[in-house]
């Protein structure tokens, strides 16, 4: 199985139908229960492949958890992370709330580290797996007058994933 997070639109609806069309069973999550129904629905159609759907909010700090317990008890066993989820703060840093901050830093920050320590374990006993962590040309951007985060973030998703790959990829994890 593939888990794509933030799949009900844009680039992870895009990822989780191309890795369908490879052959990849599919978990969708994303925060809209309708959405990700009527998407399964259309990718299992269309590719052949089971689907299943999880809805949640990853700003929800147990929502790792939740996600690796349903793979978990449905036996899935997921080869590709897709950590995908992401959102951005509209206005500039001293217009958004500490809660907006830490609910933004948790989707695109801690909720891809706890993903991927949830399914490292099972990766590294199988020898083989793939987790993908979404970034944005904002790491590379200077910095914004809005968004004060979105670049930092990203570029720290880039090192994480670049430390990933350092680390694991001796033992068939690539990210």
């Amino acid at each position: 199985f593939a888990l794509v997070t933030g799949a009900s639109s844009g680039i992870g609806l895009e990822i989780a139908r191309s890795l369908a069309g490879r052959g990849y069973n599919i978990i969708l999550t994303a925060r809209s229960e309708d959405k990700l129904k009527n998407l399964a629905k259309e990718i299992s159609y269309k590719f052949k492949v089971k689907t299943s759907v999880f809805p949640c909010d990853l700003s929800d700090k147990n929502a790792p958890d939740k996600i690796f317990k349903f793979c978990e008890s449905n036996k899935h066993n997921i080869s590709v992370l897709v950590n995908n989820a992401g959102f951005a703060n509209p206005d500039k840093f001293h217009r958004t709330s500490m809660e907006d901050e830490e609910r933004f830093i948790r989707v695109l920050g801690i909720s891809v580290i706890a993903l991927t320590k949830l399914f490292l374990n099972e990766m590294l006993d199988k020898r083989y797996g793939r987790i993908m962590i979404i970034s944005s040309v904002a790491a590379y951007a200077p910095p914004s007058e809005i968004q004060s985060l979105y670049g930092p973030i990203k570029t720290f998703m880039n090192r994480f994933s670049e430390s990933l790959n350092r680390s694991y990829n001796c033992k068939g994890i690539t990210s």
